[in-house]
């Protein structure tokens, strides 16, 4: 028997309760579980409570009444049977008829903005200040957060740049791309430079002089054509320029140079680097037509072929990798080639339907 996954456990507890509040009060460690994995807003487990009709003798027209009672937000919310609890479960905190009225709250902490500034001073870096507060050498970094303060100039400004890229002016960028033909040579060699220049929108000028190569997942569709004498050979490569050397070297070609001259032959890049499984359905259509166009065709073998390394992970290999695991994060661990795979092909989507994304951790 299949053993049940966590998944659907949280939703045979859900299913035996009606409403979201009966669930949370008595199945308490089901409701913990859906919220550690942020699955309290998923329509399969959620989907069939009922929503809560709001029955209550606070209307909106006496929320209103109620909260212009009040001069501050805190005083609404600390007075005992006040509309608060009621507004906030209809979703009106941020409602202007509600709260439009109430004054600006005054910082009475000792956190007063100028505190914050020094106290940011004797730090060199954001993490730095970040890490102050969860050791509890200060607490500053929190009472910026709640003035809103964590990206005001004059607070963060002297902080130096943790982007190891920054570095990299546009001359020192230009410097690193004169002397390198192909681009992925340069990202290789120098991938902060690259980093900077697509960041700062300077990639195409820089890199404008170099050749563009695909890998195992992009190929591009050639052509060379033997001219006046309607033979034609279609080819896919992940590096144009070296294929071409390849074939011009090879005895095939050699001996056609021979039968109608060296410049018989008209070599051409017909389209960009694409995914694989695109570039063999175009070169399909291609040798289609210079078939009906009565070209002898002179290909040995059949349009489409990617090889070895590139047809290994097909898309149903891919998805059936990913129904052994149970999470993404193990998945991506154990079977690396698979994700990277799906992720380049662009069915990564339809493999995690079989999976649970863990969602990642915002970092300030």
């Amino acid at each position: 028997m299949k053993k049940i996954s966590s998944f659907q456990k949280i939703k045979l507890a859900a299913k035996k309760h009606t409403t979201r509040k009966s669930w949370m009060e008595n199945s308490n460690a089901s409701y913990a579980a859906a919220r550690r994995r942020n699955l309290l807003q998923n329509q399969v487990i959620t989907g069939h409570f009922t929503k809560p009709v709001h029955t209550s003798k606070w209307t909106l027209k006496k929320i209103i009444a109620d909260a212009k009672k009040h001069k501050t937000r805190k005083t609404w919310f600390e007075t005992p049977k006040s509309s608060y609890d009621p507004a906030r479960s209809r979703g009106l905190l941020k409602n202007k008829d509600v709260i439009g009225h109430f004054a600006k709250t005054v910082w009475t902490s000792k956190w007063t903005f100028k505190k914050i500034i020094a106290a940011t001073k004797k730090f060199k870096t954001k993490k730095e200040w970040a890490e102050a507060e969860k050791n509890k050498v200060c607490f500053s970094y929190r009472a910026a957060k709640e003035r809103k303060l964590l990206f005001n100039k004059k607070v963060i400004g002297h902080f130096k740049p943790t982007d190891p890229a920054i570095k990299w002016t546009y001359s020192k960028i230009i410097e690193t791309t004169k002397n390198i033909k192909f681009f992925k040579e340069w990202v290789d060699k120098f991938p902060m430079a690259y980093q900077r220049a697509h960041r700062t929108n300077v990639l195409e000028k820089v890199t404008a002089h170099m050749e563009r190569v695909g890998h195992k997942y992009k190929r591009c569709i050639y052509s060379i054509e033997v001219k006046n004498k309607n033979m034609i050979y279609i080819g896919l490569t992940f590096n144009f320029k070296q294929r071409i050397e390849q074939h011009l070297d090879s005895k095939r070609f050699v001996g056609i140079k021979k039968k109608y001259g060296k410049k018989s032959l008209i070599i051409k890049q017909i389209t960009k680097y694409m995914p694989v499984e695109e570039a063999g359905k175009r070169e399909n259509i291609l040798i289609t037509k210079c078939n009906k166009k009565g070209y002898q065709v002179l290909n040995k073998k059949k349009g489409g072929d990617l090889g070895s390394i590139a047809s290994k992970w097909t898309k149903e290999k891919v998805i059936e990798s990913a129904k052994k695991f149970k999470t993404q994060k193990k998945w991506r661990a154990k079977a690396p080639v698979a994700y990277s795979t799906a992720k380049q092909k662009g069915y990564l989507k339809e493999a995690q339907q079989f999976l649970y994304v863990q969602r990642e951790k915002i970092r300030y």
